[in-house]
């Protein structure tokens, strides 16, 4: 069964096929339309012929179901066809409804990265704070971070005395024997999910340009998509830090039946 809307014109098509499987030109081919529920007659008459197809231009001004029966001369197969017609203000509704489910999980994913971006600024203020805590420590027990607080304190030359000490004062100590500490590859991992804020940012469209368009009729078919670290660099088109290639395709009926984004650089 066809998906039509009301109140648009379409144009209805024939192709008939001799005994060969080649077109056949030049018959008269009539058609009939009538409604489902009532087997009302809504059209008939003669079709047209372009190029060897066979053509008829209709609008429905009615939601209904429709059958078609095209009639064409001996030794050839007659056509049968069944067409719903359905109101357009409801598929726009529907599309409506699609696009708001979208923008609500914009939202949820925008919360995900205000989630992570939180929980870095804690990691980031534990780890600013953590040569003041280890000098200011008098009993010598803090045991995190692997070896790095014994490392500290086993150095029996340190003459570092000054209050609110930086860690800059620390490692410029020309003499320091700091060894690295068993945590390294974690404090690692940390940076290299952190990296991946600004691309979570622009996935969900902040500092985000489309470019490279394509379109198929009035539908967006392909287009390029990049992402940017901040306003300046986004108007001005320059150093984008990723770019997406989205593609879509489409039924007869304009329809979305696919949508992928992958990743380019």
């Amino acid at each position: 069964m066809i998906t039509l809307y009301k109140n648009i014109a379409y144009k209805l098509e024939l192709v008939v096929l001799d005994n060969d499987g080649k077109f056949a030109p030049g018959l008269t081919v009539t058609y009939e339309i009538r409604k489902c529920s009532d087997d009302s007659l809504f059209a008939s008459g003669t079709m047209s012929e372009l190029s060897s197809v066979y053509y008829v231009d209709v609008t429905f001004t009615v939601s209904a179901e429709y059958r078609i029966k095209y009639v064409t001369p001996a030794l050839y197969e007659n056509g049968f066809d069944e067409i719903l017609v359905e109101d357009y203000n409801n598929y726009k509704a529907d599309v409506s409804a699609l696009a708001l489910e979208a923008t609500v999980t914009d939202k949820a994913s925008q919360s995900s990265v205000n989630a992570i971006k939180s929980d870095t600024e804690s990691i980031i203020t534990t780890l600013s704070t953590l040569v003041v805590d280890v000098w200011a420590c008098t009993t010598r027990t803090l045991t995190s971070f692997g070896t790095l607080v014994a490392d500290i304190w086993s150095y029996v030359t340190r003459t570092i005395t000054s209050g609110g000490i930086t860690a800059g004062e620390v490692w410029a100590y020309i003499t320091r024997t700091l060894t690295s500490g068993t945590k390294d590859s974690e404090i690692d991992a940390i940076k290299t999910q952190t990296d991946k804020i600004p691309r979570i940012l622009g996935l969900v469209q902040s500092n985000f340009r489309i470019t490279s368009t394509v379109y198929t009729g009035d539908l967006l078919t392909e287009a390029i998509m990049k992402i940017y670290n901040n306003k300046s660099d986004c108007e001005n088109n320059v150093n984008p830090i990723g770019q997406y290639k989205m593609v879509a395709s489409f039924d007869v009926n304009d329809k979305c039946i696919g949508y992928k984004i992958t990743q380019e650089a």
